[in-house]
């Protein structure tokens, strides 16, 4: 009883904690945000950096691949502009997951306090009580995972029973369907890697187990560009629909590999949780990068124009 409201309380410090680092950083981008990825004009790599850049600053991947879709609804922005600046959004997310593995989780109460006294002694400075409220949320997001990592190892038994019954034989897929759901449910793709990063520290699931749901959670995290697109034009839903796409063909690419995904992952970490962020960011680069020669490409399959306006 006393595991599963410790890693309820756990799981509630990171979800908060990330939300206010995400929301302290916007608030110090301001309205730049919105300009900055309407400047990405030209080619598709020029949206790739912008789009890798600005998530891995705001740290929410959700965040920006909302606004790329709305650009495209209110035809700020192109079709494959958009494609490209969500694709650099799902590399620039991956950086929760590596901040999430370092040694540093023992620290969180102390960057908390320290954020706290930015915040706190910023005044009317917009951006000393950005830095504030990042760090606060940073030194949260640190202490939710440690006390998740504690929880976590009582409840081992009956989780591994769960899961090492959906991970036999095509039971990955279910697994890849259990991380989609998860992400899904928490709107939070860095919320779910984190989880499955403290599972695998403490010993609850093996590495395997916990590449699948994270592979699942790079799905799950287009639900939220998707419920953004209703009620608009025909190509902001395009622009979510081709995310999910992208997404789930990368997904479906690796999966039947997966062993051989694993053993890569393995020979360039040192741990095991290093091994689920490892996982996280390999697959995310390597698969935008090799999407992303073929969006002038499904632009034109749709009919868009790249040096026109869409009408």
């Amino acid at each position: 009883m006393w595991s599963v409201m410790g890693f309820a309380l756990g799981l509630s410090l990171f979800f908060i904690s990330l939300r206010v680092m995400s929301a302290s950083l916007v608030s110090g981008v301001g309205a730049r945000l919105r300009q900055g990825l309407a400047k990405a004009a030209g080619n598709q790599y020029r949206g790739f950096a912008l789009g890798a850049l600005v998530t891995a600053v705001v740290q929410s991947s959700s965040a920006v691949n909302v606004t790329a879709v709305n650009l495209v609804g209110t035809r700020v922005i192109r079709y494959e502009q958009a494609i490209a600046i969500m694709l650099g959004a799902n590399v620039g997310t991956t950086i929760t997951a590596q901040l999430a593995v370092l040694p540093v989780t023992e620290y969180g109460w102390l960057l908390v306090a320290v954020g706290l006294s930015l915040w706190l002694s910023g005044g009317r400075s917009r951006l000393y009580r950005s830095i504030g409220g990042a760090v606060t949320g940073l030194g949260g997001l640190f202490a939710g995972l440690s006390l998740m990592q504690l929880a976590a190892a009582p409840l081992g038994h009956s989780v591994v029973q769960g899961l090492s019954a959906l991970g036999d034989g095509s039971g990955v897929w279910a697994l890849v369907a259990a991380g989609a759901g998860a992400t899904a449910i928490l709107q939070s793709s860095s919320v779910v890697t984190g989880i499955v990063v403290a599972m695998v520290s403490a010993g609850v699931v093996d590495v395997q187990t916990g590449i699948c749901l994270v592979l699942g959670s790079n799905i799950g995290t287009v639900v939220t560009s998707m419920l953004a697109s209703i009620g608009m034009d025909a190509w902001a839903q395009r622009t979510a629909i081709t995310d999910l796409l992208f997404n789930a063909l990368g997904v479906l690419c690796v999966l039947p590999f997966i062993e051989e995904f694993h053993f890569v992952v393995s020979t360039l970490s040192r741990g095991e949780a290093s091994q689920i962020a490892n996982a996280h960011t390999l697959f995310n680069v390597g698969a935008s990068f090799l999407a992303l020669p073929f969006v002038p490409m499904v632009s034109r399959l749709f009919g868009a124009r790249p040096n026109r306006p869409l009408a």
